[in-house]
C-alpha cells in the first residue's frame, strides 16, 4: 500500500510538471506572437497611421452625410406642412406651387394633392390624369380610396354617368371591409337614380337603411338615405302620372 501511494505521488508530480510546461509554452507563444505584432506595427507605422486616418475620415463623412440628409428631410417635412396648410386654407394657386417644389421623396403626396387642387379648381381632365397615375402607383395608399372616389366624381362632372357607375361599383368591390364602403354605395345609388334606374337605386338605399336602422336616432347616413328614398318615391309617383293612358275610351251606345 505504501509503494502504491508513493508511485501515485510521483505520477501527480509529473502531471503537474507537464501542465506547467504546457502553460509556459503557451505563455511563450503568446509573448512571441505579441513581439512579432509589435515588430510588424513598427515596420508598418506609416501605413497603419494612414489607415487609421482613413477610417477616421470615413466615419466623419458618414456622420456628416447622415446629418445633412436628416436636415434636408426636416426641411422637406416643413415644406410639405406649409403646402398642406395652403391647401387646407384653399389658397390653391400657392399650394400648387409649394407642392411642385417638394423633392422626389414626396412624390406620393405631390401627385395626390396636385390632383386634388386641380379637382377643386375644376380642371377635371388634369385631375383625372393625376388621380389615375396616383391610383396606379399607390393602390394600397391610405389615399387610394379618396382618389378612386374623386375619379367617380370627375366622371359625374363630365357627364359620364356610366363611367362613374363603373368606378363606384369597383370601389364597392375593392373596399367592402373599409370605412369607405358606404360612400361608394351611396354614390352608386345616386348615379343609378340619375341614370333612371330607380329600382336599383332604391334597392341600394334600402340595403344601407337596413345596415343603419339600429342607429337611426344618431346616424346622418340613415337620415340621408331616408330622404333619398322619399325623393325616389315622389319620382316614381310622378313617372306613373306622366305615363300615357293606353286604355281605349268607352264608346257610348246609340
Amino acid at each position: 500500500m505504501g509503494n502504491f501511494v508513493k508511485h501515485l505521488k510521483i505520477g501527480v508530480d509529473m502531471t503537474d510538471k507537464l501542465r506547467l510546461k504546457k502553460h509556459d509554452l503557451k505563455r511563450n507563444e503568446m509573448a512571441l506572437l505579441l513581439g512579432r505584432l509589435v515588430e510588424w506595427f513598427e515596420s508598418h507605422k506609416k501605413e497603419v497611421e494612414y489607415a487609421l486616418w482613413g477610417v477616421f475620415v470615413f466615419i466623419i463623412l458618414v456622420v456628416g452625410s447622415v446629418f445633412i440628409y436628416k436636415k434636408k428631410q426636416n426641411e422637406s417635412i416643413v415644406s410639405f406642412s406649409n403646402a398642406l396648410g395652403l391647401y387646407k386654407a384653399k389658397s390653391y394657386t400657392n399650394a400648387l406651387l409649394a407642392f411642385n417644389k417638394l423633392p422626389d421623396s414626396f412624390e406620393k403626396e405631390k401627385i395626390f394633392y396636385t390632383s386634388s387642387i386641380n379637382f377643386e379648381k375644376g380642371k377635371y381632365d388634369e385631375a383625372k390624369n393625376g388621380y389615375e397615375s396616383f391610383f396606379k402607383k399607390y393602390p394600397k395608399s391610405e389615399w387610394a380610396t379618396r382618389a378612386l372616389w374623386n375619379l367617380g366624381q370627375i366622371q359625374e362632372h363630365l357627364g359620364n354617368l356610366k363611367k362613374a357607375e363603373e368606378i363606384y361599383s369597383d370601389g364597392i368591390n375593392k373596399y367592402k371591409d373599409s370605412s369607405s364602403y358606404d360612400i361608394f354605395r351611396l354614390s352608386l345609388a345616386d348615379v343609378k337614380a340619375r341614370i333612371g334606374d330607380i329600382d336599383t337605386s332604391e334597392s341600394i338605399y334600402k340595403d344601407i337603411e337596413k345596415d343603419y336602422e339600429s342607429l337611426k336616432d344618431r346616424s346622418a347616413i340613415y337620415n340621408y338615405v331616408e330622404d333619398k328614398l322619399f325623393m325616389l318615391k315622389i319620382k316614381r309617383d310622378e313617372s306613373k302620372l306622366q305615363e300615357p293612358d293606353t286604355k281605349e275610351p268607352l264608346v257610348e251606345e246609340k
